[in-house]
């Protein structure tokens, strides 16, 4: 059982968070009104054929992306890579770095997210165009986490960037995310609000950024009578946009080799999305992990393939 003082560092750390959450669903804006969507899409294939559960399981590198408290589970030096293709239409290439300390955990991370050159057009001319433009992304940022005993809480800064043809905005932004394992042991409760900060302006047109909240939880069994468990990893987390409804996102891993894994899950509350597989293979310091992300309406499948180098202490 947890003790009144876990529960309420706990709480508190929560509650801090839920705070600078967007509002729920009753006070959503309408869907869409969000820009710079990019900053939605996760980081690493690890986290993506898990049916994008990554607020409490993601605890290498990528937690800078999906939580910033996540890292202090990292341990040593740990360098991802990553390449996605969206939609068919759009690529992403990013790059995060977490560095264990005495003192807490430093992350960084850099994307881009592009798209192939696209025609230019006017409405005076219908059907004629006018050169090419190629809109893309570009968000830096460092995180910084520290282990207050049961609870850890990390915090994440950074700078987005978006130009489309000759028009261009930025601003800077942060998250803040709170993590807890808990007594039951592999049980880990967590949760992240992400891309607090002003809105944009782009061509005269305000916009906030895609503020999102996730609550969640990653699982793996400690049963010593059934040890096979052990290789079983689940995860869940709500996830709560400021521009639309709640979503839910279910998935799990299987380690069916020392150095092969097995990964499915589910987004549920879309129109686009859908079932999420993949598969990683590790081998000492190096893993390479692929996910498959279904996407409905005729949109071409998202493919992720990302490398994690790890340099742990001897």
């Amino acid at each position: 059982m947890f003790t009144t003082s876990r529960v309420g560092r706990w709480a508190l750390a929560l509650g801090l968070v839920l705070f600078c959450a967007p509002a729920m669903d009753a006070a959503a804006q309408d869907p869409g009104d969000a820009g710079v969507l990019s900053l939605r899409l996760g980081v690493g294939a690890r986290s993506g054929g898990m049916g994008e559960t990554g607020v409490a399981q993601a605890t290498d590198a990528t937690a800078v992306f999906w939580n910033p408290a996540n890292l202090t589970a990292a341990e040593g030096t740990q360098v991802g890579l990553q390449h996605m293709e969206y939609f068919g239409l759009f690529r992403q290439e990013a790059f995060t770095l977490s560095h264990h300390m005495d003192f807490g955990t430093l992350g960084l991370q850099l994307s881009g997210f592009y798209s192939d050159d696209i025609d230019r057009t006017s409405l005076e001319n219908t059907g004629q165009t006018f050169g090419t433009f190629r809109p893309y992304d570009v968000v830096a940022g460092v995180s910084y986490a520290v282990d207050f005993s049961d609870v850890t809480v990390g915090v994440t800064a950074k700078i987005v960037y978006e130009r489309i043809d000759a028009f261009s905005a930025s601003t800077g932004a942060f998250d803040i995310g709170v993590a807890h394992d808990t007594t039951i042991e592999g049980l880990r409760l967590a949760a992240v609000v992400q891309n607090l900060g002003n809105t944009m302006t782009l061509d005269q047109q305000e916009f906030d950024l895609p503020r999102t909240a996730r609550v969640g939880f990653s699982y793996r069994p400690h049963v010593t009578q059934m040890p096979g468990l052990r290789r079983l990893l689940t995860a869940a987390e709500i996830v709560i946009p400021n521009d639309g409804n709640s979503r839910l996102h279910l998935g799990g891993e299987l380690r069916v080799h020392e150095a092969f894994t097995i990964r499915a899950g589910h987004r549920f509350r879309y129109d686009t999305y859908g079932l999420t597989f993949g598969a990683g293979f590790e081998h000492g310091r190096l893993a390479l992990d692929y996910a498959y992300m279904d996407n409905a309406n005729d949109f071409d499948a998202t493919h992720r393939i990302s490398l994690r180098i790890a340099y742990l202490p001897e």
